[in-house]
């Protein structure tokens, strides 16, 4: 049945039609708003996961450098105890055919000779200032290098936190030093552990105590002169941090 333009049941179905296209319309709408909604979800989700990923393995990668650091530190403490036994027996074996060579001695000059040298060369290995050379003084033998790690690692102890600290003489700056008898001056203790332990200092650097202790025996690296100077004027201005504080001590040998 065909309606004319004048039937007012045209109007009606019309304004239905516009309202059911209105419907059709905002149904769409919602469901692409929910759809961005979805995505956004499932977007940062996403992102989440990816960031927990990274912090994990990030983690892991903590764990395995400070494992290996904390490896090579022990390896290092075992390998100053290995050297620490060798001088210690070497010195032993001095000492027997020292006492050895002073009971052969037939005669009471020679014994009083003896005593004199040994009471002189323990004059000179005291960590005390050295008197000025005169007429007569006896140059003290030359130490060799298994003696002269024996004496250096006598005077380190490991403090209550775990760490390797200097307990001889410091400098007037406060930096570990060591008196050679034989050459009559005094030597920077923490560049011979440097060097014992890490290996030849290159020419023109220095050595940094990266904690900023300078009695500290474990934080030594090898830097440039320049490098150390602003390491020092950051410290100094509360750039860098000074001590043990939230670091983790190597697991020293028994």
């Amino acid at each position: 049945m065909w309606l004319s333009l004048n039937d007012p049941r045209l109007l009606l179905i019309v304004g239905e039609l516009i309202l059911l296209i209105a419907v059709l319309i905002r149904v769409r709408s919602q469901r692409q708003a929910r759809r961005r909604r979805v995505e956004a979800e499932l977007r940062r989700r996403h992102l989440a996961w990816v960031a927990r990923q990274e912090q994990a393995d990030g983690e892991r990668s903590a764990a395995q450098a400070a494992e290996t650091a904390r490896a090579e530190q022990h390896a290092v403490a075992q390998q100053a105890l290995h050297i620490a036994d060798e001088i210690a027996g070497g010195l032993a074996h001095d000492d027997r055919a020292r006492e050895r060579s002073t009971d052969q001695a037939g005669s009471a000059p020679a014994r009083a000779a003896a005593e004199a040298y040994s009471a002189h060369t323990g004059t000179l290995g005291r960590d005390t200032a050295e008197p000025a050379p005169g007429k007569g003084t006896r140059r003290a033998r030359r130490l060799t290098d298994a003696e002269l790690r024996r004496l250096v690692y006598s005077l380190i102890t490991v403090d209550q936190e775990g760490w390797r600290r200097w307990q001889g003489s410091p400098d007037q700056k406060g930096y570990p030093r060591v008196w050679l008898s034989d050459v009559r001056k005094w030597t920077q203790a923490y560049r011979l552990v440097y060097r014992w332990e890490q290996g030849r200092i290159p020419t023109g650097w220095t050595i940094d105590h990266t904690c900023g202790l300078k009695d500290c025996m474990d934080h030594l690296e090898c830097v440039t002169v320049a490098e150390n100077v602003r390491r020092r004027h950051a410290r100094e201005r509360g750039e860098l941090p000074i001590g043990h504080t939230g670091m983790v001590p190597p697991r020293r040998a028994v």
